[in-house]
C-alpha cells in the first residue's frame, strides 16, 4: 500500500454542541467550518486500557483489554487575528467551545487529503467524532516566526470512518 502525506488534511468543528450524535448519518446531517490556518491535527485513535490479575497459583499475569480510550488531539494553527469575534469562523467556535464550562461536546470531522491527492485510503476519507475543547493556548514562538494557537481536544466517543469512493 502507497504511503500519503498530509497534505491537505482538514479538521471542522460543527456549529452546534450537545450530546454525542447516534451515528454517522447524524454526523452527516450536522454543519461544519473548517478550522482555518490549520498546521497540525495531532494523532487519535482508540486504545484500551490494561486491566490485569495476577493468580497465586500459577503467578501468570492475565490481561483483559479495558476501557477505551480515543485520545487527545493537539491542533496546532497559525493564529487568525480576523477570528476573533466572528463565529463564521472555526477558529473562534474553537475558542468558544474551550471556554464552555458544560459537560457539552463538541462534534468534529477530519478530512485526510483531498481528491487531487489520489488518497490510497479514498478520496476526502473521514473521521467524525466529537469531545470538548480542553485548551485554547496563544504562542509567541519568537521574532521571525507565525503566531501560533494550541488547542486540546478530548474525544469523548468512538471515531466514525468513512472511506468516501
Amino acid at each position: 500500500m502507497p504511503i500519503q502525506t498530509g497534505a491537505g488534511s482538514k479538521i471542522y468543528i460543527a456549529t452546534t454542541s450537545g450530546a454525542v450524535p447516534a451515528d454517522q448519518t447524524a454526523y452527516e446531517a450536522l454543519t461544519y467550518v473548517e478550522v482555518e490556518q490549520t498546521e497540525s491535527i495531532g494523532e487519535f485513535g482508540d486504545s484500551t486500557a490494561a486491566v490485569t490479575f495476577t493468580g497465586l497459583g500459577d503467578a501468570r499475569v492475565q490481561k483483559l483489554k479495558g476501557s477505551s480510550d480515543a485520545g487527545t488531539l493537539n491542533v496546532v494553527m497559525a493564529f487568525n487575528s480576523a477570528a476573533d469575534g466572528s463565529p463564521t469562523t472555526g477558529q473562534y467556535l474553537m475558542q468558544l467551545a474551550s471556554a464552555n464550562t458544560t459537560d457539552d461536546n463538541y462534534r468534529f470531522k477530519v478530512t485526510f487529503n483531498d481528491a487531487s491527492t489520489g488518497s490510497p485510503l479514498g478520496d476526502n476519507t473521514t473521521r467524525y467524532f466529537s469531545g470538548q475543547v480542553g485548551t485554547w493556548v496563544e504562542g509567541v514562538p519568537g521574532a521571525d516566526d507565525i503566531l501560533r494557537v494550541s488547542a486540546e481536544v478530548r474525544i469523548n466517543s468512538a471515531i466514525i470512518r468513512v472511506a468516501s469512493t
